[in-house]
């Protein structure tokens, strides 16, 4: 029996025109429910557990700091500059089409301008790969200086093969680096990335490390390609001080090439795994309890979040690590 949560917008997969949409919950799953006139009706699943997402939804549009249910919003905390479409690698699941040679990157002109209206503000340098722009040591030192926060996004094959230009950017005030990382099977790569990757990206990680900058891990998981990945990259981080957090996201099947909907992993799904392979140390109700909290603390801070990240806090300790849950009851 299909059951209409809520009533939304979306978008045409294959044309990108608008389209009204459903959000609707069907045998113990969620999907979204819509149709062009062009292309025909499309159903692709958000959930595949129900009870999870209606626990965090409901209590998430509770607690929404925008449109006026919660407190107004405050300043704009992230940034993001795409500095180049140009990149080194053509990835078969890449969403904003790099390298694209059409694209006007910004000058230095224009970025010096665009950061005179913000500050303490952490800017994204995106791309495409932004360490292509011969410019990227001048560019950090400018966000640095105009008083907001340089973040480094990158495929980590430049910072790999050159320790002597990650050493330069640091220099210029990197504060944040965000490395996309599969994983440390090499599988992975081929199929996502279309090479073998996984020296370069262990040379990455040895550079950040002898440097010492913070570091997020971005992750796109594909089921039966790296979603026996999570764990090995979740104990790497562990005993990595480093790595700040890690940020895993399910493989998009609006690429270039994309894969099928069938390797896309919801976060439900990333929590089943989570849940079986640290033997229930962290469970779906600690999960639950955690976005509660967290969505509240939002509020109070005037913070607005995306529902699509959910959020969990593990803390380091000379064992290994213990859990927000395990600290603290939820």
């Amino acid at each position: 029996m299909m059951n209409i949560i809520k009533k939304t917008k979306s978008i045409c997969p294959i044309c990108i025109v608008e389209l009204d949409s459903q959000v609707i919950e069907e045998n113990n799953k969620i999907y979204m429910l819509k149709k062009c006139k062009k292309h025909g009706t499309f159903k692709n699943v958000i959930s595949n557990d129900a009870d999870y997402y209606k626990k965090t939804t409901d209590f998430y549009y509770t607690f929404d700091v925008r449109k006026n249910k919660g407190l107004i919003p405050k300043k704009q905390e992230y940034y993001n500059m795409f500095l180049t479409m140009e990149c080194i690698l053509k990835c078969p699941v890449c969403y904003v089409n790099a390298p694209n040679k059409d694209y006007k990157e910004p000058t230095i002109d224009w970025i010096k301008n665009k950061l005179k209206y913000f500050k303490n503000v952490k800017v994204g340098m995106f791309g495409g790969e932004p360490t292509l722009r011969k410019d990227i040591v001048e560019i950090t030192k400018l966000i640095k200086d105009s008083g907001n926060i340089p973040a480094l996004h990158t495929d980590g094959i430049k910072i790999g093969s050159n320790y002597d230009f990650l050493k330069k950017i640091k220099d210029a005030g990197l504060v944040d680096l965000h490395l996309q990382f599969d994983g440390f099977d090499e599988k992975a790569y081929e199929i996502q990335r279309g090479e073998k990757l996984l020296n370069i990206k262990k040379k990455a990680l040895d550079n950040i490390k002898k440097l010492d900058i913070g570091t997020i891990l971005q992750v796109t998981l594909s089921k039966d390609v790296n979603d026996k990945q999570i764990k090995p990259i979740f104990d790497f981080s562990i005993k990595n001080d480093f790595v700040k957090g890690i940020l895993y996201k399910s493989v998009s099947y609006q690429g270039v090439k994309g894969l099928s909907l069938n390797h896309q992993i919801t976060v439900d799904d990333q929590i089943k795994i989570f849940e079986r392979e640290t033997k229930g140390r962290v469970t779906k109700k600690d999960f639950v309890q955690f976005q509660k909290l967290f969505y509240i603390y939002l509020n109070l801070v005037k913070t607005p979040r995306c529902f699509y990240n959910h959020y969990f806090v593990v803390l380091r300790t000379k064992e290994g690590y213990k859990t927000i849950s395990e600290l603290i009851n939820l």
